[in-house]
């Protein structure tokens, strides 16, 4: 493989230095670089194979001319410039089955360098090769030149390659025989008399550390495995016999002294161990304590940012306190009440009483709100407002402000009838339209809506009259069909000039 590349690159850097090839630009220019190489006796002998290491080899250039596949150079000169598939074709069925040629060819039509083999018959073969040199290897490598397909193949018989390879081979195998057989002999006859003399070395030795360690060694040692083992229960009260020769004398003393000092220890980590434990009930009664705490007044907080903005907004400014919350709606229904001559009526009332009679109208509207799917924006004074449709879009928001709307007002009627109430009475307007919906402002958040309906809805309010709903074109286009109807022409409204309302009533 590698003398094969070697070969094609200096074919490549022996035709890229010359000049009247450079301008070769894609396989249109196949044939000028055919008939270059052909006639070009110095291109011819890069293909010199004398320094090769094998007898019988030789090289093979083509170059691919769709679709075509013409040899260049060969050691056979009279077969350069030949389309290969025409020689192929040429040959026998047999010929072509022995030389394995549709392999062959596979390699050259798919553009795959490689190695194949394939026996060489009598059709290429050169007179000077022995008979019995059948098999060849053969590599092929695909290249290009300027867009051109150059093929490079090398191909050798290699039967002396494999004589050579099957004689070292057998002299490796002959070399490791040897080389063990004289190894396992000199063994043999040191081992047994090393095996004699270390056997008697060790026995004496094993006789005399028995006699000796039996006195200096394995009493002292059970007697401090005893001690230890009544340290292990914990008997650090109860010291080893000291009475050991030598060191071990000094291992009891200074264990006598390391367990006394551990069960004082002990008894001091006890007492300790009494009180953190009493210190980590108190604790953790403390903590519950707390933790309740907390929840309780996380749950008030909770409730209190609901009862002030609407659930989902609520959630989204927890996630991220800092973000706007702005959101157009297309479609929502707004109501706005007010009650006549409560600036006098304040006059000549207390407070108190004043303030009782308002927290207690709009603590029922606010329970309306939650049975209408009425979302409450403000109360100004005596001025309610609440809208419908947000911040979830509804289809049905016309129908339940109308509803509530109808609701309010019947409530205000039956309790201006007891004599202990103030004697008020509301004025009601309705709009339908688009709004913008959000929260303004860093502290006491206020979910609040703008745009021109909140005008027309406040215009229809403060031109509607007592005891009465107001509502405009087009809510009254939304809801007509199912509520009666009063046109009252139109009205002036301020700052949006005439405008058509009508006073609404459920149908009977």
């Amino acid at each position: 493989m590698l003398h094969t590349q070697k070969i094609f690159f200096e074919q490549l850097a022996f035709l890229k230095s010359r000049d009247e090839l450079k301008d070769l630009k894609d396989l249109k220019d196949a044939r000028r670089l055919i008939d270059f190489c052909i006639n070009n006796a110095e291109y011819q002998q890069i293909y010199n194979l004398k320094n090769s290491q094998a007898k019988f080899s030789y090289v093979t250039v083509s170059v691919y001319d769709i679709p075509r596949l013409v040899l260049v150079s060969h050691n056979k000169k009279e077969i350069i410039g030949a389309d290969i598939f025409e020689l192929v074709k040429k040959l026998s069925p047999e010929d072509r089955a022995k030389q394995q040629t549709e392999k062959f060819i596979s390699h050259w039509v798919n553009k795959e360098s490689g190695g194949i083999y394939y026996e060489q018959t009598a059709t290429f073969k050169d007179s000077s090769i022995p008979a019995d040199y059948k098999n060849k290897y053969a590599y092929q490598y695909w290249g290009k030149f300027n867009g051109i397909d150059i093929v490079v193949e090398y191909a050798t018989y290699i039967n002396e390659f494999m004589n050579a390879v099957k004689s070292i081979d057998q002299k490796h195998r002959d070399t490791i025989s040897m080389i063990s057989a004289r190894t396992a002999e000199s063994f043999d006859e040191n081992f047994n008399f090393i095996i004699y003399v270390l056997s008697g070395i060790m026995i004496a030795l094993i006789f005399l550390l028995l006699a000796l360690s039996r006195k200096y060694i394995i009493a002292p040692i059970n007697k401090i495995v005893e001690g230890l083992k009544r340290f292990g229960e914990g008997r650090f009260r109860e010291p080893m016999n000291a009475d050991v020769p030598g060191e071990f004398g000094i291992i009891c003393e200074a264990s006598n002294v390391m367990a006394a000092k551990l069960a004082e220890t002990l008894e001091g980590l006890e007492m300790i161990n009494d009180g953190l434990e009493r210190k980590v009930e108190q604790r953790t009664s403390e903590l519950a304590e707390s933790k309740n705490m907390l929840e309780r007044e996380k749950e008030k907080s909770e409730n209190l940012i609901k009862n002030i903005l609407p659930g989902k907004i609520a959630d989204q400014l927890k996630e991220n306190p800092d973000q706007v919350i702005a959101k157009e709606h297309a479609m929502v229904t707004i109501i706005f009440t007010d009650f006549k001559g409560f600036t006098t009526m304040s006059e000549s009332t207390t407070p108190i009483k004043l303030v009782r009679e308002l927290n207690e109208i709009f603590a029922y509207f606010d329970d309306l709100c939650t049975k209408f799917n009425i979302e409450k924006i403000k109360t100004i004074g005596d001025a309610y407002m609440a809208v419908g449709g947000l911040p979830e879009s509804n289809e049905t928001n016309p129908f339940d402000a109308v509803e509530m709307a109808l609701a309010m007002r019947d409530y205000i009627i039956d309790r201006s009838k007891e004599g202990a109430n103030l004697p008020l009475e509301i004025r009601i307007g309705i709009h339908s339209g688009p709004v913008i919906a959000g929260v303004i402002g860093r502290k006491r958040f206020v979910y609040d809506i703008w745009g021109d309906s909140v005008n027309i809805a406040s215009r229809m309010e403060s031109n509607s009259l007592p005891g009465k709903v107001n509502i405009s074109h087009e809510t009254y286009k939304l809801v007509k069909d199912k509520y009666k109807c009063e046109k009252r022409g139109e009205v002036e409204i301020k700052g949006k000039g005439p405008m058509t309302t009508y006073f609404i009533e459920r149908a009977q």
